[in-house]
């Protein structure tokens, strides 16, 4: 059986099927919500850092719900901690999206749900991402500490005391 071979692309040319640059750079994701078409993307560098006092209250919350990410969470406990943080996540919400915050909170609870979910399609990779720094330098500043000081024990079996310094023969 014979296979239809496209001619090779032209150099410089995309080749079909490749992803776009730009959308590799910053991905969006579109939905019709609220009878509106609505673009989420993703923060820009300079926008991240404007939007840092409504970021980090996710970010611990997360971090209580990961733990020591052991166990990856269910949906529903991300879901309760974005609940919980509801006025910072729709500052977050609008800004991704460029929407005004009232036409957002005016939403139906399926469009509601619709336009978190996108939202966290398109960003919550940068919240996991800021999730692992966190957990990361809380590791390095354990690992920094070192041991924590300990009394010694007795030997395995004995129900005596550590020695003391008045227990050792005196040089004379």
């Amino acid at each position: 059986m014979a296979k239809k071979v496209e001619a090779p692309d032209k150099k410089g040319a995309p080749k079909k099927g490749a992803p776009d640059d730009l959308a590799i750079l910053h991905p969006e994701s579109m939905a019709v919500i609220g009878g509106r078409e609505i673009t989420v993307r993703e923060y820009g560098f300079v926008e991240a850092a404007r939007l840092d006092r409504h970021i980090r209250p996710l970010v611990e919350g997360l971090h209580r719900v990961f733990g020591d990410a052991s166990v990856i969470p269910s949906m529903e406990a991300v879901a309760e901690v974005l609940a919980s943080n509801i006025d910072d996540v729709l500052v977050l919400i609008a800004a991704a999206t460029d929407e005004d915050k009232d036409w957002i909170s005016g939403l139906s609870y399926r469009d509601g749900e619709q336009l978190q979910l996108l939202w966290w399609q398109v960003n919550g990779h940068f919240f996991i991402e800021r999730l692992m720094r966190k957990a990361a330098a809380e590791r390095l500043a354990r690992s920094l500490a070192g041991p924590s000081s300990t009394q010694p024990s007795s030997g395995p079996g004995t129900d005596e005391p550590p020695p003391t310094s008045g227990d050792t023969p005196s040089g004379s």
